[in-house]
């Protein structure tokens, strides 16, 4: 409980802040990952990625942008003989750029982002086994993330991003039995595609 709040308290100063530079909205898509440093490769484990997002403008194209997300990650073979589900609570916080696009019919918003991502592990379990990986995975762990986005009208946008661990999420000491010979540990790998809803027009 201790982690969950330290790690929400960006977003909750973030509420403190002047409203007029406020905005926000909710998030719902899914994530295609894999973990590299496993035997396994091939983005086949796809989860669910949903929560919400506050923006705060600091200038007419850039932003800040902490994120709440329940994200579905981990690694699959192309059988499903192995298949590593991770669940967690993702905390990102990130630096947009808006550019705007003229399509002829008018002008349409695209926002470039990258940021850093701590993330809190609820459970990993493989899927067919039972065999639970919790204990042997660093807890928080640290990603970073690079992105785009599509806003395609004054309340939906289209979002699309990439994401890849900072540093390995194997705990020290730990060597699962998936863990490629001579790996120097296991790190996040995914794609993340979503629908969003912003709650107030531009």
């Amino acid at each position: 409980m201790k982690k969950l709040f330290a790690l929400l308290l960006p977003i909750l100063l973030f509420s403190l802040l002047p409203a007029q530079n406020l905005g926000g909205g909710l998030i719902l898509g899914f994530n295609a990952s894999q973990v590299d440093g496993d035997a396994v490769g091939g983005f086949r484990q796809f989860g669910l990625s949903g929560g919400g997002f506050v923006t705060y403008r600091i200038h007419e194209q850039m932003h800040l942008q902490p994120e709440i997300l329940y994200d579905q990650l981990g690694s699959r073979d192309r059988g499903g003989f192995f298949s590593l589900r991770t669940t967690h609570i993702s905390i990102p916080v990130l630096f947009a750029y808006t550019l705007p696009v003229d399509l002829g019919s008018g002008y349409q918003d695209l926002i470039l982002e990258a940021g850093p991502v701590v993330g809190v592990l609820l459970a990993a379990r493989d899927n067919n086994s039972g065999a639970n990986y919790t204990s042997t995975y660093t807890n928080p762990d640290f990603r970073a993330v690079v992105g785009g986005e599509y806003r395609f009208s004054d309340r939906w946008a289209f979002h699309m991003r990439w994401g890849y661990s900072i540093v390995s999420f194997l705990r020290s000491g730990s060597r699962p039995i998936y863990l490629s010979i001579n790996a120097p540990g296991l790190y996040h790998h995914y794609v993340q595609f979503s629908l969003r809803r912003y709650l107030s027009r531009r």
